[in-house]
């Protein structure tokens, strides 16, 4: 059974939440469409779902369904569901599935499946391409949502869906930073320059440098000015980007933005995470300064070339056991799932919680002449 035959069987079975619960209060899942497109034989279908404010019951299970239709009624394509569970119905989900006695809308293959509970459910890139066809040339993308023992409990969900031009950044009007900012002396000599023949006195251009790594918590990709590894030196950064910029004596040869992220969960998602997070930055930038600053802007996405370099500095018991991992598997994918089988899964927490907070970042570098 397919996808699309799947959507069918099981749309007698959707529930209007809002109908049933018109006087109660809803929990909005936003929906950012910035790419419909066809690509020669495919439609590639980019979303950006925002589920930060979803609450389900320990035993709920919630499937939301990406719905691709045309003026005509006849033409549509659910795509694979986002899953979200309780953690109770989290760990049967995951138990039924292990076993192989799924039943019913569990053997559709999801997108993604989440666990509600000790923490917020996050704001989640949604990137999938579907053969093409004749009927998707105006086709529109609807979130349609079902639920299994959920009952009176679930808060109804209200669907919002946007269409996003792509490239469009953010606008942010805050901005936050790391607790130590690294001020990078890059002084050299240049090539004597004679300002007066006469006197043959030497005019000597100095190059400098100013960097400063920029951080951002899980799946954020706006500036928000509490970050917890930030705060401290917030103000030192706006200070001294003010002073390069106000000193006539000062000559700045170019600004490079570089967004960063941490190497967990979708590789697509963490891509597009650096991308946004570096463009929020370049718009920060911007605003503040106008055009006086030409800003390059390029991201990495998952950055293991740093987190190697951590794990080197590192006192952790498992360190060698990580970086045996880093250097002899090549595969992003097949690493992620060696970390996390180290000590039971111990390990891969504490680099949750202690390492790759700091692998969350814009690295912002300005060059300069004195």
């Amino acid at each position: 059974m397919n996808i699309r035959q799947a959507f069918f069987i099981s749309f007698s079975f959707f529930i209007s939440l809002s109908v049933l619960a018109a006087d109660r209060s809803t929990q909005p899942v936003r929906t950012e469409v910035y790419r419909l497109e066809r690509r020669d034989s495919v439609l590639l279908v980019d979303l950006a779902v925002d589920l930060t404010s979803v609450h389900l019951a320990p035993d709920c299970t919630v499937y939301l369904f990406p719905l691709l239709s045309s003026g005509n009624a006849a033409d549509s394509l659910s795509l694979p569901p986002i899953v979200l569970n309780g953690p109770q119905s989290d760990l049967m989900y995951r138990r039924r599935r292990a076993l192989g006695t799924t039943s019913g809308l569990e053997k559709i293959p999801p997108y993604t499946v989440l666990r509600e509970g000790d923490h917020a459910l996050p704001y989640i890139h949604y990137r999938i391409e579907v053969p093409y066809a004749a009927w998707m040339e105006d086709v529109k993308v609807w979130m349609r949502d079902t639920n299994c023992n959920c009952d009176a409990r679930l808060v109804p969900f209200a669907m919002q869906t946007e269409q996003i031009p792509p490239l469009i950044v953010e606008r942010v009007d805050t901005i936050v930073i790391r607790d130590t900012v690294r001020v990078v002396p890059d002084v050299s000599e240049q090539p004597p320059v004679i300002a007066d023949a006469s006197s043959h006195r030497k005019v000597v251009p100095i190059q400098a440098g100013y960097e400063a790594d920029i951080y951002f918590p899980t799946n954020e990709m706006r500036i928000l000015p509490d970050h917890e590894l930030n705060r401290a030196s917030w103000m030192h950064f706006v200070n001294q980007v003010d002073s390069i910029e106000r000193d006539n004596r000062n000559s700045i040869s170019g600004v490079t933005v570089t967004g960063y992220s941490s190497p967990e969960g979708y590789a697509l998602n963490n891509e597009r995470l650096a991308e946004k997070r570096a463009k929020a930055l370049q718009e920060f930038l911007e605003n503040k300064y106008g055009e006086r600053m030409e800003i390059a802007v390029e991201w990495v996405g998952e950055d293991w070339e740093q987190f190697e370099k951590d794990i080197e500095l590192s006192d952790l018991p498992e360190r060698d056991e990580i970086l045996s991992i880093l250097r002899a598997v090549k595969d992003n994918n097949q690493r992620k799932k060696s970390l996390k089988t180290l000590n039971k899964g111990k390990t891969f927490g504490v680099l949750l919680r202690e390492y790759f907070p700091k692998l969350r970042r814009v690295s912002c570098r300005i060059r300069y002449v004195k």
